[in-house]
């Protein structure tokens, strides 16, 4: 108790007694306490004033120093035979080092002489690649010129075959004995028919779009309404424009999956979209009958669904369907637009898709044309029927476009649909007489240029 008190400085013993003791009753002291309790009675020696503890406290000390001294002098010895070692080792290194920088030497006179071979290599054959590019070009260029002489040739050969097709039809009702009487509409599409057609074969082959004429326009001008002095491609180019490069990407698919050198990164994800295809069909087809042979009706209906998707990427990668819609918007753009007030109706026979029919009407309110559409519209549906301004490009007779307000845009502000020609219906009609004034005066009055 007295060392606990501090009445006297316990020895060093004791303190490796207490640890022991500690130790004993599972509450070691941890390394650092223990360090601590030194301190603490080295420092209680140092601070005594007996002399005893003066003299215990010199003899420790000393002998603290001569341990660290007898550890230095053997720190000292390793470290100056390491050092000699290290000398011996460094030298080794150092003439492997010399060795290596003369190889080295060596390698870079013949690495600088191969380095100005290739540099004549590569000059040669930069020189050569700027040639065939110089060829490339020429060629591409070519190859668009002979494309757009090509969809020139393919319109006007499609507008004469339609053309000729009218001609036909007119011979045979002419030689029918007892002729069926036409309607006024039929009359004056068959005289604008005739007439374009009269026109057509007295002249040249068209060299541009600008040289075709409208079958329907004569129709529209007896009404006194407007008609552009241009082709309603070039009246609206951006339109034209919209649906000829949706046509191209069609067409560049469709040669890609034939000729890979007309899009390289095409042909290939359509190769590995047909392999994956022909993989996924027997997989899970054999997944879905191994799913209803064991009862696992999920299992087999997922399988089924499975089938939608793979549908899908078959027909993307087999296969893609023709764009008749652009195909016909393409042709009917090569004449020029006409504006006309129509009725506009929507029918949902059954709730199964939208049929829009648009009735051109004359001024009096009557019935001309009918046109009717599957296309679905973004906008303006109206609740069952409505008077509209209607801007129609192509012939009477063939499928149609129809803008309306105005022809800017494809899919967009703007409706534009391909229509096709129908029987005018004897539905009865109700017109708002000062609403179709109003649109027969803009038909007549429109800006079509």
């Amino acid at each position: 108790t007295r060392y606990f008190k501090g009445q006297r400085v316990a020895p060093r013993d004791f303190l490796d007694k207490l640890a022991a003791f500690l130790a004993d009753r599972d509450t070691p002291l941890m390394p650092e306490e223990h360090d601590r309790l030194d301190r603490l009675r080295s420092a209680a020696l140092a601070g005594s004033t007996r002399q005893g503890n003066q003299v215990l406290y010199w003899k420790e000390e000393a002998a603290r120093l001569a341990v660290t001294e007898k550890a230095l002098t053997a720190r000292w010895q390793d470290e100056r035979e390491r050092g000699v070692l290290d000398r011996r080792r460094a030298t080794e290194v150092l003439g492997a080092l010399e060795l290596e920088v003369a190889e080295l030497r060596e390698r870079l006179e013949h690495t600088e002489a191969a380095r100005a071979d290739a540099e004549a290599q590569r000059d040669t054959l930069r020189d050569r690649v700027r040639e065939q590019d110089r060829r490339l070009h020429a060629a591409a260029d070519y190859a668009r010129e002979i494309e757009g002489e090509l969809a020139e040739h393919r319109a006007t050969f499609e507008l004469l075959r339609r053309e000729v097709d009218v001609l036909r039809r007119q011979v045979d009702v002419l030689s029918e004995e007892k002729p069926q009487p036409r309607s006024r509409a039929h009359e004056r599409v068959g005289r604008a028919t005739t007439q374009v057609t009269a026109e057509g074969s007295a002249a040249s082959p068209p060299e541009s779009r600008a040289d075709l004429a409208s079958g329907g326009g004569v129709a529209a001008t007896e009404f006194g309404y407007r008609v552009s002095s241009r082709p309603a491609g070039e009246v609206s180019d951006e339109l034209f424009a919209e649906i000829n490069l949706r046509w191209e990407a069609w067409a560049r698919r469709n040669r890609a999956r034939a000729d890979p050198a007309t899009a390289p990164g095409l042909h290939r994800t359509l190769v590995v979209s047909r392999g994956l295809a022909m993989c996924l069909g027997p997989a899970i087809a054999v997944v879905g009958t191994a799913a209803l042979y064991v009862g696992d009706i999920d299992l087999a209906a997922y399988s089924f669904y499975s089938f939608i998707p793979w549908f899908l990427l078959v027909g993307w990668s087999f296969g893609a369907p023709r764009p008749y819609d652009e195909m016909e918007a393409l042709s009917a753009l090569r004449h020029p637009w006409q504006v006309w007030p129509c009725q506009w109706s929507v029918d949902r026979p059954d709730g199964m898709g939208t049929c829009n029919r648009f009735t051109l009407l004359d001024p009096e309110g009557r019935p001309t044309v009918e046109f009717t559409s599957t296309q679905e519209l973004d906008h303006f549906v109206p609740h069952g029927s409505r008077l509209e301004l209607v801007w129609v490009a192509g012939t009477f007779d063939s499928p149609c476009v129809i803008a309306f307000p105005s022809p800017t845009s494809w899919k967009g502000k703007d409706a534009v649909l391909v229509a096709v020609p129908e029987p005018v219906t004897t539905l009865q009609r109700t017109i708002d007489p000062d609403e179709f004034a109003s649109l027969v005066d803009q038909a007549r009055n429109a800006q079509v240029d």
